[in-house]
């Protein structure tokens, strides 16, 4: 069941403390590792070049929980354009100060007062998606004047590349980085999202394993179940997953663990027995859609 996700120690991650000028009001500025030529390898022996964009911050509704966020999003266009947003995990701005990323791995929610982060390359004809916080990623939030968002972040990301699976069955790394100064401009919030039924599934499916993996004592970075109990297992996940979900049910004896959950939105429901480590969804009483 507990599914982890990759650490790898094979970079020399950007550094924060080689100060560039600071990017003026709605730009970021300062250099990238890796281009389309060539990603492979140690990441301290890749390419690095000059890179400029923009940067924004808004509230958002983040599609990984639907939990409001106050979201910076740095662009960097280009043939191999590069796209970050960095997630504070509540409505409110970060206070200034140094923050790590926080890597989401199997089951884990983004803990309020955190910092993720997600990046995307546009590689060929698709953008690739690119796992931060596995290295030493992180984020410096400086004070700035109302209406600007100014900081330092310093990322290099990875992901298994298996296209050529005949000859690399097992993949091989590609790592692409960032290391910028940027002054955000205030955007207007775009439309919240509301989840649907198959975002409903993979929220509650990814927070019953969080649940599961932390119930069993195991460490996936999402805190701890206190007390033991049922009230404890619902207060667990109404603190995480509140803005998505409902908890129908949960029943504690001894060591074992039953749970059901309620999508508050599409009308999914998805249950659990911890003897029993397979997920199962279907539609609540009377929620299933026509023809579904």
């Amino acid at each position: 069941m507990m599914r982890r996700a990759f650490v790898v120690l094979l970079c020399v991650p950007l550094s924060l403390a080689a100060q560039s000028p600071r990017a003026p009001l709605g730009a970021a500025r300062g250099v990238r590792i890796g281009n389309a030529a060539r990603d492979t390898g140690m990441v301290d022996a890749l390419p690095r070049q000059a890179v400029a964009g923009s940067a924004t911050y808004a509230v958002e509704t983040d599609t990984f929980d639907f939990r409001r966020k106050w979201t910076v999003r740095l662009r960097f266009p280009g043939p191999d354009s590069m796209e970050m947003a960095l997630r504070y995990g509540d409505s409110i701005p970060p206070r200034p100060g140094h923050y790590g990323l926080q890597l989401l791995a199997t089951g884990a929610s983004q803990a309020r007062g955190s910092v993720a982060g997600a990046l995307r390359v546009w590689e060929g004809t698709r953008w690739r998606d690119y796992v931060v916080g596995s290295f030493d990623d992180s984020v410096r939030f400086a004070a700035g004047p109302r209406g600007s968002a100014a900081g330092t972040v310093a990322v290099v990301g990875g992901r298994i590349d298996q296209s050529d699976a005949a000859t690399r069955p097992v993949g091989i790394w590609r790592f692409r980085g960032l290391r910028v100064d940027f002054d955000a401009r205030r955007v207007a919030s775009p439309p919240a999202p509301v989840p649907d039924a198959a975002a409903e599934d993979r929220i509650m499916r990814r927070a019953i394993d969080g649940l599961m993996i932390t119930w069993s004592g195991a460490i996936n970075g999402d805190g701890t179940i206190a007390p033991r109990t049922a009230a404890g297992v619902r207060a667990f996940l109404m603190a995480r997953w509140s803005a998505t979900l409902a908890v129908d049910s949960v029943a504690v004896q001894g060591e074992d663990l039953w749970i059901r959950l309620r999508g508050v939105h599409a009308g999914r429901r998805c249950w659990q027995g911890v003897r029993d480590y397979r997920i199962a969804c279907d539609w609540a009483p009377g929620r299933r859609p026509p023809g579904a």
